[in-house]
């Protein structure tokens, strides 16, 4: 599922452009919410933020929910939401600048890529299963193959869809190997930005 970039309606910024246009102009002025320190809301926010060139003060919350609750009532200006804030959205209360994958959100068609919006940066985040290490083979496989089953099937997909998601299957070899390349770029990134993990 990809991140929705989001702000206030009384912001006046419309588009990614007149997000870093505002902040190259007034360095450190512009607020930008987070589920806390080091988790993924902050540290994907700071390397879009570090890619653009651009610094916005960041200020942490205890969940997203708090956060976004406060970028709707304008207290702050921008935030890396989830693409399930499509409601808050059409309802007026937040503006969609960008989403953060290689596609357009399937739930969002209309609202550009941060790529297309012209920043060479997408990042998705995922769901994913897990079992006890040791879990003997045959119930692994079995268990691998009703995950995929499930996957396939149209009500699943369409489930995903609603909230913004695409079902993706992997085998547990696969699954293992992308979540250990992730761990490694977060702690790469973690590193260069300083960012401390809570």
């Amino acid at each position: 599922s990809a991140f929705l970039l989001a702000t206030h309606p009384n912001s006046g910024i419309k588009s990614v452009k007149q997000l870093l246009d505002t902040a190259r102009a007034k360095p450190g002025a512009l607020k930008f919410a987070s589920s806390g320190l080091g988790t993924a809301y902050h540290v994907w926010s700071e390397a879009l933020f570090d890619k653009a060139g651009v610094s916005l003060l960041h200020v942490p919350y205890r969940g997203a929910a708090q956060a976004q609750n406060d970028l709707i009532g304008g207290q702050i200006d921008v935030m890396l939401t989830t693409v399930g804030a499509r409601p808050q959205v059409d309802a007026g209360q937040l503006v969609a600048l960008a989403t953060s994958g290689e596609q357009r959100s399937p739930s969002m068609p209309t609202v550009p890529t941060i790529k297309e919006a012209g920043l060479d940066w997408s990042m998705t985040t995922w769901l994913g299963f897990g079992a006890p290490a040791g879990i003997p083979a045959y119930a692994l496989d079995k268990l691998s193959a009703a995950f995929k089953h499930a996957l396939e099937s149209k009500e699943v997909r369409d489930v995903l869809a609603s909230d913004g998601a695409i079902a993706q299957y992997m085998t547990p070899a696969e699954f293992t190997t992308m979540v250990r390349n992730e761990i490694t770029m977060a702690r790469e990134l973690n590193k260069r930005l300083k960012i401390e993990l809570q």
